[in-house]
C-alpha cells in the first residue's frame, strides 16, 4: 500500500502527463475557470499567498498549503522544485489527491482568516 506523500506524488504525476495541471500562482490567479484543486507552499510571500486565496474564492475550489519541515513540498511532489503552487484542472484527480492531502498532516486547508 502506498504512503500519502506517494499517492499525492502519483496524482500530481498523472495530472502533469495529461496536461491537466496549471503551475505557478501567475497563471493560476489568471485562470477564469477550470480548478479544482489549489496546492502551494506555505513559504512563498503574503502577496502570493493573498492572490492565491483570491484565486480559491473565484475559482470555488479548496487551497492547501504545504507547512511541511522540509522546503518546496509543492515542486517536490511534482519532482519540478521551482514551482511554488499548482492547480489541478481535473475534477477526479482534484478529488483523488484532496481526500490524500487531507488525511497528511504537512498538508493544511485555508478555510479563511489571517495568512
Amino acid at each position: 500500500m502506498q504512503s500519502g506523500e506517494e499517492k499525492i506524488k502519483a496524482y500530481l504525476g498523472f495530472s502533469l502527463k495529461s496536461g491537466k495541471i496549471a503551475l505557478g500562482a501567475d497563471v493560476i490567479c489568471d485562470m477564469k475557470k477550470g480548478a479544482f484543486l489549489i496546492l502551494a507552499d506555505a513559504d512563498t510571500g503574503v502577496t502570493t499567498k493573498k492572490r492565491l486565496c483570491a484565486a480559491a474564492e473565484r475559482l470555488h475550489c479548496p487551497l492547501y498549503f504545504y507547512c511541511g519541515e522540509e522546503k518546496g513540498g509543492t515542486g517536490a511532489a511534482l519532482s519540478r522544485p521551482a514551482v511554488k503552487a499548482a492547480a489541478l484542472k481535473d475534477k477526479n484527480l482534484a478529488k483523488a489527491t484532496q481526500e490524500a492531502v487531507g488525511r497528511n498532516e504537512k498538508w493544511k486547508l485555508y478555510s479563511g482568516g489571517e495568512i
